[in-house]
């Protein structure tokens, strides 16, 4: 799920525009986390995004936008990015 111009609305100045939530690829151990024993806190990972990159999500779906973002070696956590796409 994309949240739309939530960067630009609470944090003004920044190239990426959006948030999108998503597994969380930097940190694959915390997809399945176990909290305390019978309890699993799955995580989600917020990446900022650019127009053009919200705009390939929605034509493209989330693993085409991913293998993007991972064969540019974008830092995925950089508001100030560039765009990948």
């Amino acid at each position: 799920m994309v949240y739309p111009n939530i960067v630009r609305d609470n944090l003004p100045g920044h190239a990426c525009l959006h948030l999108v939530f998503t597994a969380p690829g930097t940190f694959p151990e915390l997809t399945r986390y176990q909290y305390t024993p019978g309890r699993t806190v799955h995580w989600l990972q917020a990446v900022p995004l650019h127009e053009t990159e919200r705009l390939h999500l929605q034509r493209h779906g989330l693993d085409s936008l991913e293998d993007l973002l991972q064969r540019a070696d974008a830092d995925i956590a950089d508001l100030d990015r560039p765009p990948v796409v």
